[in-house]
C-alpha cells in the first residue's frame, strides 16, 4: 500500500478540500504521520490521474498558492508541507514570492536540520507565530533577495554547530518540565497558544516515547538545532521588518494571463492600491475587489506611468478537476469564474454522474439551475471568491437534490477499467450505452468523435484516466446544444473563456468563418472592381 510519510494535518485538509464530498473516503490519515489510500483498487481513484500517488501529486500542486499555509488550518506545530508560489516579471526575468509565503520559504531553507520530529514541529511553532497580515501577505518581494537572506539562515546554524566557544544547554534535572521550560524559552509568544500547551504535548509524548532520562544526549542535540534554528530565524526575520508590513519601492502588480490565449488583464483594486501607496495618479474611482481591466486599457489610461509599473506574470492553472486558488487585493481567495463553472461541470458528469439515462425534462432543469448560476451577480466578473463559490455549489445541489431526488440518489454506473490496450472510439462510443448517457444526449456520438479525435492529438495514454476526461468533454459539448443552455455558451464566449473549456467553440467557429468570408468578398470586389469581370475572380480563385 503506497503511503505518504511525514504530511501534516493540514495537508489532509488540502486533500479533503480538493476532493468532492462524495470521494473524502477514499484517502484516510494513518496515525499522525501517514496519509494511505482507503482501498487502493477502488475505481474512482482512476479520475485522478490514475491512482493514489497521482492524486497526491496532484494535491501538491493545487495547494501551492500564496497564502496557503493559512487556508487549511491545522495545529501550530504541524509542519509546513506546502511549497512556495514563484512568479515571474518578463521585462527583467526577475523572480518573485509573495509575502504570505515567507514562512514556507523560510522552512524550505531549513528542513535538511530536521533530525527528528520534535525539532520539526518546535520550528513550526515558531514559523507559524510569524504572522503576515492578510492585507499586505499579497505584496511582493524579489525571490533573490529573500534566497539570499534565507541563506544565511543556513550559514549561521553550520557555523554556531561548529563553534566550540558557543555555550551548551546540560540537562540536569532530567525531567519534562526542565526541558519544556528550556525550549519555551527561546521561542516567542504566540497569542493562539500562550501557555505554549501545544509544544508541551509533543514533549510530552516524546518523553513516553523516548524517555529523557535515557536520552540524555540526544535531548540534548535536539535543543541545541532547535535554539540554533530559531536564533537564526529570528535574525533574519529583525534584519528584514518590511517582510512583514508594506513595503516601499516600485509598484507591483499581478498580470493575469492563460498559456493558450493572448489575454492579459490585472485586478483594478490592486493597481489603484500600488498606485497610491507610490504616489501615482490615475484611476480615482474605486474599483471592488474583483473587478478586472485589459492590459491595453491600463496602459491607455495611464500613459507615461504605464512603464514605471513591474508587472508581474501568474499564469492561472488547473488540473483536470479543479482551479488553483489565486491570492486577491482583499486578502481572500479567488479563482476564474467560468473555472468555477467548469468545476461544477466535472462535479455533475463525472462525480455525480448525473446524466445517466435522466429524462429531457430533468435534464432541461439542471440546465435552467446552472444557466441561473451563470446569469447571478456573483458570476459577472472573471473572478469568483472560493468562499463564494463554495456556498453556491451547495446550494445549487441542494436545488437539484430538493427539485429531481431521484436523479441525485439513484444508482450510478462508474466508468469501466481500460485493460492493457488503449481504449478506442467504439469504446467508448459503447460507455455512452452502457452507462445510459446516449439515453439523454441522443447526439453524443458526433461529440464523442471529436473528443476522442482531440485526445489523440495530445498523445495521452489512453487510460481510464483519459476515458473519464473524454466522456466528460463528450457530455459538456453534447450539454452546449440544448437550448436551454445557449445562455451558458453565451457567457462563456463573451468573457472571451472558452479556451478554459475542452472543445471546439462553435460561437467562436463561427466568428473565425465570419472573418474568413469577410476578408474573401474583400479581396473578390477587389479583383472584380479592377476587372470588371466575374470571370477574373474564378480565375483568381484557381
Amino acid at each position: 500500500m503506497a503511503e505518504v510519510w511525514i504530511r501534516s494535518k493540514p495537508f489532509f485538509n488540502a486533500i479533503m478540500e480538493y476532493l468532492p464530498e462524495e470521494h473524502r473516503d477514499l484517502v484516510i490519515r494513518n496515525g499522525d504521520q501517514t496519509i494511505v489510500p482507503n482501498d487502493g483498487e477502488d475505481p474512482r481513484m482512476s479520475i485522478y490521474g490514475g491512482g493514489f500517488v497521482e492524486l497526491v501529486d496532484q494535491v501538491q500542486k493545487f495547494s501551492t498558492f500564496p497564502g496557503s499555509l493559512y487556508a487549511f488550518g491545522g495545529d501550530l506545530t504541524d509542519p509546513l508541507n506546502f511549497e512556495c508560489w514563484t512568479i515571474m516579471n518578463p521585462a527583467t526575468e526577475e523572480f518573485y514570492v509573495h509575502k504570505w509565503d515567507i514562512p514556507i520559504g523560510l522552512d524550505v531553507e531549513i528542513r535538511r536540520f530536521y533530525s527528528s520530529p520534535i525539532i520539526q514541529k518546535v520550528v513550526s511553532f515558531y514559523l507559524r507565530s510569524l504572522k503576515i497580515d492578510a492585507k499586505w501577505g499579497i505584496e511582493m518581494i524579489k525571490r533573490k533577495e529573500f534566497e539570499l537572506k534565507t541563506k544565511e539562515v543556513s550559514e549561521f546554524i553550520n557555523h554556531q554547530y561548529h563553534c566550540p566557544s558557543r555555550k551548551q544547554m546540560i540537562l540536569k534535572k532530567l525531567t519534562l518540565k526542565e526541558f519544556f521550560e528550556a525550549v519555551k524559552g527561546v521561542l516567542p509568544q504566540n497569542d493562539e497558544d500562550p501557555e505554549y500547551s501545544s509544544i508541551f504535548k509533543c514533549l510530552e509524548t516524546s518523553n513516553k516515547e523516548k524517555p529523557i532520562k535515557q536520552n540524555k544526549k540526544l535531548y540534548e542535540e535536539w535543543f541545541k538545532k532547535i535554539s540554533l534554528i530559531v536564533e537564526a530565524l529570528s535574525n533574519v526575520v529583525k534584519e528584514n521588518p518590511d517582510w512583514f508590513r508594506h513595503s516601499d519601492g516600485p509598484p507591483i502588480v499581478q498580470l493575469f494571463c492563460f498559456c493558450l490565449s493572448k489575454e492579459r488583464f490585472v485586478l483594478v483594486q490592486e493597481l489603484q492600491k500600488e498606485l497610491r501607496r507610490t504616489n501615482m495618479e490615475g484611476m480615482e474611482e474605486e474599483a471592488t475587489p474583483l473587478s478586472t481591466m485589459e492590459i491595453g486599457e491600463v496602459e491607455r489610461i495611464l500613459g507615461d506611468q504605464f512603464k514605471k509599473i513591474s508587472f508581474i506574470w501568474k499564469f492561472m492553472k488547473r488540473t483536470n478537476s479543479r482551479e488553483f486558488y489565486m491570492a486577491g487585493v482583499d486578502g481572500k481567495h479567488m479563482i476564474l469564474s467560468s473555472g468555477f463553472l467548469r468545476e461544477l461541470f466535472h462535479e455533475i458528469a463525472s462525480v455525480k454522474k448525473l446524466f445517466q439515462d435522466i429524462s429531457q425534462e430533468e435534464l432541461r432543469f439542471i440546465a435552467s439551475s446552472l444557466t441561473d448560476l451563470v446569469n447571478s451577480d456573483e458570476m459577472k466578473y472573471r473572478f469568483i471568491h472560493v468562499e463564494t463559490a463554495k456556498t453556491i455549489r451547495k446550494s445549487f445541489f441542494e436545488t437539484l437534490q430538493n427539485k429531481i431526488p431521484n436523479v441525485m440518489s439513484k444508482e450510478k454506473k462508474e466508468v469501466l477499467a481500460v485493460g492493457s490496450e488503449e481504449f478506442s472510439l467504439l469504446d467508448l462510443q459503447n460507455e455512452t450505452y452502457r452507462m445510459g448517457i446516449i439515453n439523454t444526449f441522443p447526439n453524443i456520438l458526433r461529440f464523442c468523435e471529436e473528443a476522442y479525435r482531440e485526445a489523440k492529438k495530445e498523445s495521452c495514454v489512453l487510460g481510464t484516466c483519459c476515458l473519464h476526461k473524454v466522456l466528460k468533454i463528450a457530455q459538456w459539448l453534447s450539454f452546449l446544444e440544448l437550448e436551454d443552455a445557449k445562455e451558458i455558451k453565451a457567457a462563456i464566449h463573451g468573457k472571451r473563456d472558452c479556451h478554459l473549456f475542452d472543445g471546439i467553440c462553435s460561437l467562436c467557429s463561427q466568428e473565425k468563418s465570419e472573418v474568413e468570408e469577410g476578408i474573401v468578398q474583400q479581396i473578390r470586389s477587389v479583383v472584380i472592381d479592377e476587372s470588371e469581370s466575374e470571370e477574373d475572380w474564378d480565375s483568381f480563385l484557381q
